[in-house]
């Protein structure tokens, strides 16, 4: 099921209304900063749907609401999102009563310095610097648990905390202790999104030992990441970096002709484990592409049925 949404930047003086989500209990949006919006009603058109929202949350009335951008979130497990995203001058007097969290306009300069999503320092570089409408998608490789069923057990390690994001900076919501055995829902080179005695969150996943499936048949091994892509890389070689960013450090160069496995690609990046992190590659930078089809009557002849990747050290003499 695709939900409908929309989230609207005000801007007045120079700067954007923004919302800093600090109010609201188990609120996946904790501690971000974000525009103002919401969920389309019955019968609801987008400008409807935005007005509404920001007369609720600010008072304010818009004024030329602008649509600026399709943004396409999918997840799996949980159901795809369309938010159409806005732009506009509002008139009236900021309500202090938001129970969404606290209001401030924030300088245009100033907003990128905020705590935000990635995906939103991507498609608000985009407002800011372009006048033409645009759409993005964007996939998330971590799901959550409220639409899962667990996939593994594990066995933690060590008492550790569970935190509300996969972040030490974030909210402690409770521990996992050892010989305490917990459910996982998904993990990522570094996280585990975890049920520990009905305490959901995320936890290292170095902390976590004999991670077992529940249902070995339809699920793979603890630890094992499915990837969607092999690709092959060009003539003039590659980079694996930090972020999907040209500017960003280089984990590791690959040269040309290496194949590598691809966990998903976004915006022109494709995203890979390496070690406990993801890299990126730019897209420009690989000669091939292909799907991973498991499945005998999906892809073609040259796709693979599974994919996985290792890194390691060689000596000055080893020829890797």
């Amino acid at each position: 099921m695709m939900k409908l949404s929309t989230l609207c930047y005000i801007e007045r003086g120079g700067c954007y209304l923004m919302l800093h989500r600090v109010k609201k209990q188990h609120d996946v949006n904790e501690g971000k900063w974000i525009g103002v919006g919401g969920k389309l009603e019955t019968d609801e058109s987008p400008e409807e749907c935005i007005a509404r929202e920001v007369m609720e949350e600010t008072g304010l009335t818009l004024v030329h609401p602008r649509m600026r951008g399709l943004l396409t979130f999918i997840s799996p497990g949980w159901d795809s999102e369309y938010i159409f995203l806005y732009t506009a001058q509002a008139q009236g007097e900021l309500t202090q009563d938001c129970n969404e969290g606290d209001l401030r306009w924030v300088p245009l300069s100033d907003v990128p310095q905020l705590n935000l999503w990635q995906g939103d320092c991507i498609f608000l570089d985009l407002v800011l610097k372009t006048d033409e409408f645009f759409s993005l998608m964007f996939i998330l490789p971590v799901v959550r648990a409220e639409k899962l069923t667990a996939l593994w057990t594990a066995n933690p390690k060590i008492s550790a905390p569970i935190y509300s994001e996969p972040s030490t900076q974030s909210k402690t919501l409770g521990r996992i202790y050892q010989g305490a055995s917990v459910k996982v829902y998904s993990f990522d080179p570094e996280w585990a999104y975890i049920n520990s005695s009905g305490v959901v969150g995320y936890v290292l996943r170095r902390h976590l030992e004999s991670g077992k499936a529940i249902d070995s048949s339809t699920t793979p091994p603890f630890g094992v990441e499915m990837y969607g892509y092999v690709g092959t890389v060009g003539a003039n070689g590659a980079k694996v970096r930090t972020e999907a960013d040209e500017s960003a450090d280089v984990l590791i160069p690959l040269t040309a002709d290496t194949r590598i496995s691809i966990i998903g690609v976004v915006n022109g990046w494709a995203y890979l484990a390496y070690y406990r992190q993801y890299g990126y590659v730019n897209t420009n930078e690989l000669s091939e592409l292909l799907p991973v089809c498991p499945e005998d009557d999906a892809g073609t002849d040259e796709a693979p049925i599974a994919t996985f990747t290792t890194y390691y050290v060689t000596g000055s003499d080893d020829v890797s």
